[in-house]
């Protein structure tokens, strides 16, 4: 669970292990059920990972500079 830096919202991130994926969830459509990408922008993205990380936070994929 993730709190807005306002504290006004939150935002649970998940991913489903079972039952598997029938279909490419990365050529959905954007108005396809569900929310397929939430963005935040950070000041400085290495020490945000290594701050979450610290709280149980995991990259689900590939790094990507």
């Amino acid at each position: 669970m993730m709190r807005t830096p306002d504290g006004h919202s939150r935002l649970e991130l998940s991913r489903f292990l079972a039952p598997a994926v029938v279909a490419d969830h990365r050529h959905a459509p954007m108005h396809a059920l569900g929310y397929l990408r939430v963005m935040f922008a950070v000041d400085d993205l290495d020490a945000t990972r290594e701050r979450v990380r610290k709280m149980g936070a995991q990259r689900v994929g590939e790094l990507v500079r």
